[in-house]
């Protein structure tokens, strides 16, 4: 028995980020290492948080059918990042499954958002 699926919760994601090409290098090249390591290890399945900021700002009750319009580093690294992992699945689909999920802010214990 191995690993079946992966939850890739990992992301750059506040607003002071410096350099900017941090988003990118987590968001999306660290996307493609851990594709990149599943592939090696067989693991076919993943789960991916990414975030509502895809849609870009006071968008009204956007749904997966909204069109993206990213309006900073944070939402268009995002944005590429489910672009690889949809290019990943369609070059070999063969028992692939993604799942995209694209939450609103999240807060936990003692969290002061970008603070």
């Amino acid at each position: 028995m191995g690993t079946k699926s992966v939850v890739l919760l990992a992301a750059e994601h506040r607003d002071d980020v410096s350099p900017t090409s941090l988003y990118y290098d987590v968001n999306v090249q660290g996307t493609k290492n851990v594709l990149q390591a599943m592939d090696n290890a067989g693991v076919k399945s993943i789960i991916f948080t990414s975030s509502v900021v895809i849609y870009g700002l006071n968008k009204e009750n956007p749904d997966e059918n909204h069109p993206e319009d990213p309006f900073n580093h944070y939402g268009k690294s995002k944005w590429q990042a489910e672009i690889v992992i949809k290019e990943w699945y369609h070059n070999d689909p063969e028992g692939k499954s993604i799942t995209i999920i694209r939450p609103t802010v999240i807060f936990g214990e003692r969290n002061r958002r970008n603070k």
